[in-house]
């Protein structure tokens, strides 16, 4: 009896090795899953990322669309109210003239009449309030004058031109803190929002037989405005011109604005007459974009773009020998 349930034993032992790897196959099965699972979910999350950077991207594209249009606007409608306060603040000027100077003729007719009575005490009294009047007069002049101007949001820049008003919400951050340029012949002045730069902060890096190139040292934030007063004598070099241009925020990164021909970011003024408001406007001209020099100079091309391998630029110029160019930083 217990030999034929040993044999029965034996019998039934490699059945139940065989069925063992069978109990295998689920777990194989559960991996294809787990896969197909693992790869499904990489797949949403690939198309969820791809949808966010689109979405991001058009909201990016309108946001820049729309903060250029304000700009634009808002520069038209800030243009049209300095007109009106520059002429009110003209107007409210030519009073204060009218009144003075009617005052002093006042004065002159006392006088006048005192020295016809033969009564030169009188006539010297009426002189010398005359003249006390005339200082105060020009103290009154000069306070009412810059009254008037802040009062209609006006500003005068040290060097004498009428500048807007900026204030710092109005600038964005720093795009760059140095500007390199090659000209021929060279650069007169060099204005950052209406204010002379000083030579303090300009470096003269080299000079080619009278054409230069110079490095600028001011801190150009976003909404800035720079204007380069430029010189080239027509009689030299076939009347080869050039200003070449990069700003750059530090020396490893790529350059931040660079010039560019016919760019609305780059304009030119060659009307002496338009200078002052050129200089002091940020907006003012902005629809007259410079172009490219008729005959630029190709050694000072060179020269810039070893400095500045990467920057993209171009030479650009305005109409006369004596041009003002103004870069309007976005």
């Amino acid at each position: 009896m217990n030999a034929i349930l040993i044999l029965a034993l034996l019998l039934l032992a490699p059945a139940e090795a065989t069925t063992t790897p069978a109990s295998t196959a689920p777990a194989a099965k559960d991996d294809e899953l787990t896969k197909a699972y693992v790869e499904a979910t990489e797949t949403a999350q690939k198309r969820f990322a791809d949808e966010i950077a689109t979405a991001g991207k058009q909201r990016d594209i309108a946001t820049a669309k729309a903060e250029k249009t304000f700009r634009t606007e808002n520069d038209k409608v800030t243009q049209k109210y300095l007109a009106t306060a520059e002429k009110a603040a003209a107007k409210y000027a030519d009073s204060m003239k009218t009144a003075i100077a009617a005052t002093i003729a006042a004065y002159d007719g006392m006088i006048e009449r005192a020295r016809r009575a033969n009564q030169p005490e009188k006539s010297a009294a009426a002189a010398e309030a005359k003249k006390a009047f005339s200082q105060r007069a020009l103290a009154d002049n000069e306070r009412a004058s810059a009254s008037a101007h802040r009062l209609a949001g006006l500003t005068t820049s040290k060097s004498g031109e009428p500048a807007t008003t900026t204030t710092a919400a109005e600038r964005g951050p720093v795009i760059a803190d140095k500007i390199v340029a090659a000209v021929d012949d060279f650069i007169v002045d060099v204005y950052h929002n209406g204010e002379k730069v000083p030579d303090s902060s300009r470096r003269l890096l080299n000079e080619i037989h009278g054409a230069t190139v110079e490095e600028i040292d001011i801190e150009v934030r976003s909404g800035d405005w720079i204007v380069f007063n430029c010189a080239n004598n027509r009689l030299r070099w076939g009347g080869q011109s050039l200003f070449i241009a990069a700003g750059r925020l530090n020396e490893s990164g790529p350059p931040a604005f660079a010039t560019t021909a016919n760019d609305p970011h780059w304009s030119a003024c060659d009307d002496p007459s338009e200078v002052k408001k050129f200089i002091g406007d940020r907006a003012h001209l902005a629809d007259k974009p410079a172009g490219s020099p008729e005959s630029p100079w190709g050694e000072g091309m060179n020269i810039f773009n070893q400095m500045q391998p990467d920057s993209g630029a171009q030479p650009i110029w305005g109409e006369s020998r004596n041009t003002w160019i103004k870069f309007v930083a976005e």
